[in-house]
């Protein structure tokens, strides 16, 4: 990490991606390389199925890479990646950020192993610290303590502390719905936790994405899990279901198409229909012995029969 041997062996990495934003990820990649970051471990998990995306992690050397080919929404990607995190710490890392700089050696890790109650160190990103984010005073000359908001751009966490919320489906099952961020900072701040930011003479991070390059009709997948269950996730859960995506999969879902338009939507739909109907013989062959021919009819038939 900070150039200190002892925080390289304390922190992971971790990135989160959506599938058809292979540009701001490229961009992000880059600029943490170009900061000289180093981490003991590096997980990426990404929300749907983009060829492009993946290749990109798998040049910088991520020992997981976690890919989700239908979309699974924001909170199953933070889930499913912490259950593989062996770190004590993180450095939170989405597809959408620019590092612009790096904090001192040791300083964002001694502050959290310092302070049980730090719940994270994150990265300046505005020219000007709105008073809410440091409501709480100054920790010292560079740091500011608030416990105003668990922020999502670029910080240093605790793994047990996110496991912990990831596991609390109690929490879950009343908060349903809610932002992410939100909800981090509800289950957080409720336990006493408090949130610290570092600052630099210039911001370490700008943001790069907004939510227009987002796939279309999508929008809530990022921020919300969007009703969907929400399942315990261990470590030999993770392990087993990156074991199985090491085989490619053969059929592309209707719901996976991001790039589809209103004007592209008639035609898609007779080239479906067309599809399907050269296919169907073999289908109904396949049906008795295989679950994937009924899983492509159950994910067309959302697709093209959602509101």
């Amino acid at each position: 990490m900070n150039g200190s041997a002892k925080d390289d062996r304390s922190v992971s990495l971790v990135v989160f991606a959506v599938a058809g934003r292979a540009g701001e990820l490229r961009r992000t990649l880059e600029a943490l390389k170009r900061a000289g970051a180093t981490f003991a471990q590096k997980v990426f998990s990404l929300d749907g199925h983009d060829p492009e995306c993946c290749a990109l992690a798998q040049n910088e050397g991520f020992d997981h890479i976690l890919v989700s080919y239908t979309r699974a929404g924001y909170f199953a990607s933070i889930q499913r990646a912490f259950a593989l995190v062996s770190r004590p710490f993180f450095f939170w890392l989405e597809d959408d950020w620019e590092i612009r700089g790096w904090p001192p050696a040791g300083l964002t890790v001694d502050m959290l192993a310092a302070s049980p109650r730090l719940a994270q160190v994150r990265l300046q990103k505005d020219e000007k610290v709105s008073l809410k984010d440091m409501n709480m005073g100054m920790a010292r000359d560079d740091v500011v303590l608030s416990n105003y908001l668990y922020h999502l751009h670029p910080h240093f966490g605790r793994t047990d502390l996110m496991r912990c919320f990831c596991a609390d489906l109690a929490f879950h099952a009343g908060i349903k719905g809610h932002n992410i961020e939100d909800a981090l900072t509800e289950w957080t701040r409720g336990r006493g936790f408090f949130y610290g930011m570092v600052l630099g003479r210039e911001p370490y991070c700008k943001h790069i994405g907004t939510s227009s390059s987002i796939p279309p009709g999508q929008r809530h997948y990022h921020d919300v899990w969007a009703g969907e269950e929400i399942d315990a996730c261990t470590q030999e859960d993770a392990e087993e279901s990156l074991r199985k995506r090491k085989l490619p999969s053969r059929l592309k879902y209707a719901n996976d198409r991001h790039d589809l338009r209103a004007g592209r939507r008639l035609c898609a739909l007779v080239r479906d229909a067309l599809l399907c109907t050269i296919a169907f013989p073999g289908i109904l062959l396949a049906l008795p012995f295989s679950a994937r021919p009924r899983t492509f009819i159950r994910e067309m038939s959302k697709y093209w029969f959602r509101r």
